[in-house]
């Protein structure tokens, strides 16, 4: 009976949770590279540190950077963030709930890129 229960829960776990939540964690690395390099590095309206500067961010989401230095002119850079098609494939094997779970927790997307390079001009 013990048993039982604890393999009822487990099944339950996996039915109920989709692919991507249980398997991939939404922190992902991202390498800032600047030429000039010592750029200030602004990560989503946050400060990351100077450039070349590596820096954990939410993969589920879209990344903004913003490189500034002093003499130079601001320069914006965007990641974008999309779903992973072997997370969706893996989703509709499992059933219908693990792609509701996925999907609503964004956690089958991933970064399209894990490094950006700004160039600066000067002012």
């Amino acid at each position: 009976m013990y048993m039982t229960n604890i393999l009822m829960s487990l099944a339950s776990v996996v039915l109920l949770s989709g692919c991507a939540t249980i398997l991939k964690s939404s922190n992902e690395m991202i390498y800032i590279q600047s030429d000039p390099p010592g750029a200030r590095a602004i990560v989503n309206g946050l400060e990351a540190g100077a450039t070349p500067i590596t820096y954990p961010v939410n993969g589920t989401k879209d990344q903004i950077i913003t490189l500034t230095k002093e003499g130079y002119a601001p320069q914006t850079m965007y990641i974008t963030s999309s779903v992973g098609a072997g997370w969706v494939i893996a989703d509709i094997l499992c059933g219908f709930w693990p792609v509701v779970i996925d999907a609503a927790t964004g956690q089958w997307k991933s970064l399209d890129q894990k490094a950006v390079f700004g160039v600066l001009q000067r002012q």
